[in-house]
């Protein structure tokens, strides 16, 4: 479980607090699974191209929330991408371990994750995850393989 000095994973944590347009990516991944570049250098680079937010979204795992620190000018949005072979949807505002993550966080990550009837629907699981307070979204939506 993450300490509550993570405080500033909060989703109320405010980097601006002038109206207008912001700049940012909701989907992001590390090197904790398929990204190539570790997480101080995704912030970096984030900065570098003027963005004011970007959510790190790592493939099934929580892993990389220990990485995160806070930095001056920039909002990281702490979340995870449920990775399974049905589809995949981004989990926003996380900050650490659930008990419906139990079969959804297995390293290594996996694309053909299957989710069978002995699971909770997924239904449920964005159900639970709403009632925490996180933010659920679709990812990949047209891709061809998830009619």
């Amino acid at each position: 479980m993450y300490r509550k000095e993570n405080h500033f994973l909060s989703q109320k944590r405010v980097i601006n607090h002038q109206a207008g347009w912001y700049r940012g990516d909701f989907h992001v991944h590390s090197n904790f699974s398929d990204g190539l570049v570790p997480i101080d250098l995704l912030i970096e680079t984030a900065i570098s191209e003027g963005l004011d937010f970007f959510a790190l979204t790592d493939h099934n795992t929580v892993e990389h929330l220990r990485e995160l620190r806070p930095r001056p000018g920039i909002l990281i949005i702490p979340g995870f991408e449920v990775t399974l072979l049905i589809g995949h949807f981004n989990v926003l505002g996380i900050r650490g371990w659930h008990d419906w993550m139990v079969d959804i966080c297995v390293y290594p990550y996996d694309d053909y994750l299957a989710w069978g009837e002995d699971r909770p629907p997924i239904k449920e699981i964005f159900i639970r995850t709403s009632r925490q307070g996180l933010i659920n979204c679709i990812v990949h939506p047209l891709m061809e393989s998830w009619k």
